[in-house]
Order: C-alpha cells, then structure tokens, then sequence
C-alpha cells in the first residue's frame, strides 16, 4: 500500500516541485496527511515522507535495497557518473573510502584561518553606505575557500577558476536541473548549448589543475592533494576521470549549498537584533581564535537553527531496488522515497512554534537524525558536513564584523539550482 497520490498531471506536479516547493509540500500534507505520493514527470513517483519513525526505517535500510545513487540521479550529467553521489554498492563504498580521510575532522579544523582569511579577503571592499546582496557575497567566500581548499589553488590565482567555474554552475538553472530535454545542445542560444560550452571549459580548468598537482614535486596540503595519493584495497589510485568527477561534486554540493546557507543565515541574524546582539556578546567572550569560535555554543545554535528553519536542499531521495516495507508502506521496485526536510523541520510536535526562528531550541536539547537532518542521514550523510559546518559558522561570525541594518523578518523562497534561498540574495545596508 502506498500513500495518496496527488491527482494533477505529472508535469504540473514536477513544475509546483521545481517552482514552489514549499506551497506543494504544505498543499499536499494538508489535503493527504503526514505522507502523500507524487508523480513527477521524467522521474516517477515518489513518497514524500515527514514521520520520524519512518525517516528512522529508511536511515537503517540495506543501502543495496534503497538506493542513494539512483535517487541522485538528477545531478549526474552535472557532477559525472563517477561522482560518490550517484553511485550505489561496491563502487559507492570504494568512492567513499578513498573520500573519507581528506574529510576527517582533525585536518577539517585546520582550515579555520583559511576560511576567515578568504572572507575578510572578499569584504575588504565594502564601505558604510553600501548595499551588499549577501548571496553574491557568501558565493565569492564559498567558491574561493573550495579553490584553495579543495583544489589548492593559490589566493592570488583564483579568477581564471573562479569564472570558469560560475558561468558552468550559472549555466545549470533548476529549470535546466529538472527538465532534462533543456540540457539537449539545439543549437546556438539553446540552455545546452551554453551548459555544454560552460562545462568544457570548466572542465579544463579541473584537468589542468589535477595535472599540475600531479606534477608537483612536493604534494600539497589541499584535498586534492590527499585524493591524489588515497588508493583502493587493491593499491590503485583515482583515474582523472575519478578525480574530476569528485571535485564537480565538491563544488555542486558545497559551494551553492554552503552559500546559500550562510546567505539565510545572516538573514535571520538581520531580522533578530536580539539574536544578533549575544552573537557579539559570545565573541567578545570568546576571542578571534577560530578553533573557539568553531565551537561557540550560540553561533553553532544559530546555524542550526537557520538550517531547520530554511533548509537548504528539501529533501532527501532513495529509489528502492526491491520491495521494501517502510512503516505503513509498502514501496514496489523502481519507487523513490523521499523524507522530506522542509515538513519534519517544521512539526510542532518537535520543535515548539516551528514557524518562529529560536536559537535557543538548539541548546536546551538535542535532535535526532531523523529529527533533524540538514546533510541528509544514514549512510549517505553528506562526507562533508563537518567541514560545511565549519565553514558556516566562521564565515557568519567574520560577517558579522560588518555592522548590517536590520531586515524584514519575511522573505520568499526560490530554487537556486537544486538549492533553495531568499528570493532577494537578502540585500543588507552597511551601517
């Protein structure tokens, strides 16, 4: 048995997914209850589910039975097939162990003075009087710390990489992402033809670089360096082809999404002077250091509670490989099903008024993964999580050595790609 099926045709319900995200959930929950099936054309039908209990079941589920790869599959002609992404089974464990040691979280805190540098770097321009749109802002951040970070690239020679890599990622709009006959190359002027163009191009800038980096007497501190030399049970290392499907998905899932998360962020931050104002109260408590400020205890709720408010990605896909019971469902083959972010972060019945930003929520206890799971869960949690965290907390607090005018507490939602941020970037006036 599944759960009620939306009743408009699937190209609509794939266009009030793709455009309005957050009315479609909220519209269907109301009218189906707390799971609804939806059939979204050009990828099948799919359970969205909000029940904890539930979410818990496709967390422990034997990842050959649901498939994290399959239910990726939107994103592979962006990041490559190689991409630990889309991968399931044996090629998804072999990726994700030669991923796993650039990420653990000794050498991640290692990067705080990097990150803090990289922003101050890029808000050194700004003076008072002037208008910031804080999205543009947290991508130039976001973008140079994966190009010195991931890719090792010197500060002093991130523009050629740095346009390469926009105008690639600008060239894949959620409408491109999500009808695929879009990303089709028919001619000039076409948004395939632009993305073919755009990708090529990046694509060199990523060979040349793991071309330089092999080349290099002495290996870097960089993860591209550590991928480098990572190799498999049996002694073999990553193909280029392996390494520049990695570093795409490094920048997929860690440039927009981090961006967008700290633009929503510093919107909410705006909107509350009260939160604002023991932000820099903990600071001044704490100091500049950023291994302190990574493990602030308000900043740290704050992020948090950006990221249950306005989560940056909606949901979280598997495509079941054989019939599965999941709860009070049974999914035949080839069904997807999707907890879905944007209904469990806002129950009431585990966050008290979910509609109200409360920092404070995240320090009198603590979430679940089924709960509470901005970087997805089970074995599939995001391998970067960590370093997003890091990274989202440092460049906020190094933003907020910026005096910004409060906003507007209200904002709409838009698609950014897969991501969803502020209709606006969040335009803030430099006091």
């Amino acid at each position: 048995m599944l759960p009620p099926s939306c009743r408009q045709p699937a190209a609509f319900q794939l266009y009030r997914w793709t455009t309005q995200p957050y009315d479609f959930v909220r519209h269907n929950v109301a009218r189906h209850g707390d799971a609804f099936t939806a059939h979204l054309a050009g990828f099948g039908s799919a359970v969205f589910l909000s029940r904890p209990d539930e979410i818990a079941q496709v967390w422990t589920a034997d990842p050959d039975i649901l498939q994290a790869g399959k239910g990726n599959d939107i994103i592979e002609p962006f990041v490559g097939s190689n991409s630990v992404l889309v991968l399931d089974g044996p090629r998804h464990r072999r990726a994700r162990r030669l991923l796993m040691p650039a990420f653990h979280g000794q050498r991640s805190r290692a990067w705080g003075p990097a990150i803090v540098a990289a922003t101050r770097r890029v808000m050194a321009p700004v003076r008072s009087g002037d208008t910031i749109r804080i999205q543009d802002v947290a991508q130039r951040i976001s973008l140079d710390i994966i190009l010195q970070i991931v890719f090792g690239i010197d500060p002093d020679r991130l523009g050629e990489a740095r346009d390469a890599v926009v105008t690639a990622m600008d060239s894949a709009g959620p409408l491109v992402v999500f009808f695929q006959f879009l990303q089709r190359d028919l001619g000039p002027g076409s948004p395939g033809r632009r993305l073919k163009r755009a990708s090529e191009r990046a694509d060199q800038v990523l060979f040349d670089t793991i071309a330089a980096r092999r080349a290099a007497s002495e290996p870097g501190d960089d993860i591209l360096s550590t991928l480098l030399a990572a190799r498999d049970e049996d002694g073999q290392p990553m193909s280029d082809d392996e390494l520049r499907d990695e570093l795409w998905t490094l920048l997929v899932a860690g440039h927009e999404t981090t961006a967008t998360a700290i633009t929503w962020a510093l919107h909410h931050i705006a909107s509350h002077p009260e939160v604002r104002s023991r932000l820099a109260t903990e600071r001044a408590e704490l100091g500049d250091d950023p291994a302190v400020l990574a493990r602030a205890p308000y900043l740290s709720a704050v992020c948090a509670e950006s990221l249950r408010l306005t989560p940056i990605l909606p949901i979280v896909m598997r495509v079941a490989d054989q019939p599965i019971q999941i709860g009070r469902w049974t999914l035949p083959v080839g069904m997807r099903v999707a907890p879905c972010m944007l209904l469990v972060h806002r129950r009431a019945d585990l966050f008290e008024d979910p509609d109200a930003f409360k920092p404070e929520r995240f320090l009198d206890r603590s979430f679940g993964p089924s709960e509470f799971f901005p970087f997805g869960g089970g074995n599939r949690r995001c391998l970067g999580a960590a370093f997003a965290e890091l990274e989202m907390r440092l460049v906020v607090s190094t933003l907020l050595e910026t005096a910004w005018l409060p906003r507007p507490a209200h904002i709409d939602t838009i698609r950014r790609n897969l991501a969803l941020g502020p209709a606006d970037g969040t335009q803030l006036h430099v006091a």
